[in-house]
């Protein structure tokens, strides 16, 4: 019974104590600290991001801070994950290319008008809900030079002014 009574305080303090966000229905929901500012989950980002944007070097990302950010270029980053993104409500340009990315959530972007996310590992391209005007995704290889993008899904009647993907990609669009 002692266990039990000093393993549960413990496991809430892992669970919840340790983390400035929550994953609801498989998403990263950022919570904002007034003390602390926005701590994004993916740390190579978060370093980016505060090198890039913590505009008074107080060591934190404030909502004032990232406000008015309509720009965000990472190239060349060594960046595995942009997880968090959605912090950024005026975001409208993306630029992600040569990063190792394989995974790019951008649902909460539906502003972005430019994507260029060129030299990544990403497979699929889930652009529904944006009001996306230019995406850059060739080249899309791995190490072997093989195309790994093989989806890009757009909602019916998404009109792209540019689209430059591999050939090998389906371009599958959806109501």
């Amino acid at each position: 019974m002692k266990r039990i009574a000093i393993l549960l305080p413990l496991t809430f303090l892992l669970l919840y104590g340790c983390s400035k966000g929550v994953y609801l229905d498989g998403k990263y929901n950022m919570e904002y600290d007034a003390k602390s500012g926005y701590a994004l989950p993916d740390s190579p980002f978060n370093a980016f991001c505060l090198n890039s944007f913590d505009n008074d070097g107080d060591g934190r990302l404030t909502k004032e801070e990232i406000a008015g950010i309509r720009k965000i270029d990472c190239s060349g980053q060594n960046l595995s994950s942009v997880h968090g993104i959605g912090i950024f409500p005026a975001l409208d340009t993306l630029i992600l290319d040569n990063n190792n990315i394989s995974f790019l959530n951008l649902s909460e972007l539906k502003g972005i008008h430019y994507l260029s996310c060129k030299g990544n590992l990403i497979e699929e391209l889930d652009l529904r809900d944006m009001s996306l005007g230019t995406l850059l995704c060739n080249p899309m290889n791995d190490p072997k030079g093989n195309n790994v993008l093989q989806y890009i899904y757009l909602r019916r009647g998404q009109e792209l002014e540019t689209l430059d993907a591999p050939d090998e990609t389906y371009i599958i669009e959806l109501p």
